[in-house]
């Protein structure tokens, strides 16, 4: 039955102290995924530094600086399912100063799960949250469950919830996201209503008839792909790590963006361009045969050692290698709240998985909706769009859009 289920992938992101870890953390307890000696040990341990209320967080946030600050630092990542569907969810940081590191998480998923506190709800011109949304945007997250987390610290108001909702579905408005894609659900990541089940004893949310946050998750729908046994393997590495106690050697994590891989294959690292060999693969893990497109995997490869391996490598088939460019053109769209002009000479950073390289804007040119003709502007603003030539001070593996939507579609930041 198991193996019947799809596999969907989600992100979970919104701002700092959202509770993000935590609802993760929590729902992990509730499917019994942490046992409850595990989740006792955590408990006195939280205790014990001062921080009860962070015993669920502190599940996802493994990390000692995460556990001393409060805060995710790096993308934790845990496989659990539902009643139909295999579910991998990336929780991110939630602080401005870690965007790269959402951008890498948000790069392997298809759905978003955004955490908004009804106790400190955002502005619709909070330009942290626009941000996020710039990027799942672009990253092709078009689905969202919006969490309204901490009903309990607003005394499970239907009133303030249905205001909290109104607020933050106009801001999804504005940038993009369809209603039809916006699913609400009001939760309480610490007293654990509404998680995976709807309290009977609360009497103050007795008002709330929806789905939980489990039964949203298992209603979305896996992204459609064409997955042919014969189209060529792609791998973005997002982790890197040597098992020793197991065997395993030398393991590379992420997620397979197109074709599949089996035990025994010889691969290709980028930019090396080094062959290496397959020597076992894990999902959530478990030992599996293969792994194919959409799938978070670990792969364990003979051929090169840590040192000679980077967090950003894509891994592919050999004799169908992807371009490696330090020079393109691209199509590029500047967002709503667009936060720095682009000039031509212009110095960015460039995202794409979990690649983030200097790039330099040479040429600029934007085209004239009335008359078609290109013109070149001397800067671009918000909401345009434009054809640029982009220098990178490193190969980088780049494929065009239309061939692959993974590896055609990158992110410019401003560079200060």
């Amino acid at each position: 039955m198991s193996s019947e289920k799809q596999s969907v992938s989600v992100v979970v992101f919104g701002a700092s102290k959202s509770g993000k870890s935590c609802l993760s953390g929590h729902l992990l307890f509730q499917l019994s995924k942490i046992d409850k000696k595990q989740m006792e040990r955590l408990a006195h341990d939280a205790s014990q530094k001062g921080k009860p209320d962070s015993k669920f967080s502190w599940i996802m946030d493994e990390l000692p600086l995460e556990r001393e600050k409060s805060q995710t630092i790096e993308n934790g990542i845990c496989f659990f399912e539902t009643q139909s569907k295999k579910v991998v969810l990336l929780d991110t940081p939630g602080s401005k100063e870690f965007i790269p590191t959402y951008i890498a998480g948000a790069s392997q998923a298809e759905h978003g799960m955004l955490i908004i506190s009804a106790h400190s709800p955002p502005a619709k011109s909070d330009q942290s949250l626009n941000e996020y949304l710039v990027i799942s945007k672009s990253l092709g997250i078009d689905s969202l469950i919006v969490v309204v987390n901490m009903l309990d610290k607003i005394d499970w108001s239907q009133q303030k919830y249905k205001e909290i909702v109104s607020n933050v579905s106009d801001i999804l408005n504005k940038f993009g996201f369809k209603a039809a894609q916006q699913t609400f659900i009001p939760c309480s990541s610490w007293t654990g209503d509404n998680i995976t089940l709807i309290s009977k004893t609360n009497t103050k949310f007795n008002w709330y008839k929806g789905p939980t946050v489990l039964a949203a998750i298992d209603s979305l729908q896996p992204a459609q792909r064409k997955v042919e046994m014969d189209s060529s393997f792609l791998f973005s590495v997002h982790e890197i790590y040597k098992d020793v106690l197991s065997g395993m050697g030398v393991v590379v994590c992420g997620k397979v963006e197109s074709g599949w891989v089996s035990k025994g294959d010889k691969i290709l690292v980028l930019p090396q361009n080094e062959i290496v060999t397959v020597k076992a693969i894990k999902m959530d893990g478990t030992a599996v045969e293969f792994g194919y497109i959409g799938q978070n995997i670990e792969i364990a490869i003979v051929g090169l050692d840590i040192p000679q391996l980077s967090i950003g490598n894509v891994i592919c088939d050999p004799s169908n290698p992807l371009p490696m460019v330090t020079k393109f053109e691209a199509q590029i769209l500047t967002s709503t709240d667009f936060g720095f002009p682009i000039l031509q000479g212009s110095q960015v950073l460039l995202h794409i998985h979990s690649s983030n390289v200097v790039a330099k804007i040479r040429t600029l040119q934007i085209i004239d909706k009335k008359s078609g003709i290109l013109k070149k502007p001397k800067v671009l603003g918000p909401q345009k769009s434009a054809v640029v030539l982009i220098d990178i001070v490193e190969p980088l593996c780049l494929e065009l859009f239309k061939t692959n939507k993974s590896f055609g579609r990158f992110i410019l930041r401003d560079y200060g």
